[in-house]
């Protein structure tokens, strides 16, 4: 599986796990936040597709996803591109 699949399909993820997911542009790094209550994963388009990709997989790897099914190409993907 190409890298951009793995990213669209952990980002899938991401979105089914947390309220929203929000992409924007700045002189961040990103990752998971409260906002008014709701649980968002707040990803940087300007630091490009394999720190993204790193980032939605560490994130999901600190989650307790035992009891969320998981597609195993998914929850390969995780435990690959994650640095946990």
């Amino acid at each position: 599986m190409k890298r951009t699949e793995v990213y669209d399909r952990l980002l899938d993820t991401a979105r089914s796990l947390f309220d929203r997911v929000e992409m924007g542009a700045g002189d961040f790094q990103g990752g998971p936040c409260v906002i008014r209550g709701e649980r968002c994963l707040i990803l940087n388009k300007s630091v490009g597709l394999d720190t993204n990709l790193k980032l939605i997989a560490n994130t999901l790897a600190d989650m307790n996803l035992d009891e969320q099914y998981l597609l195993p190409a998914i929850r390969d993907a995780i435990e690959r591109y994650s640095e946990r």
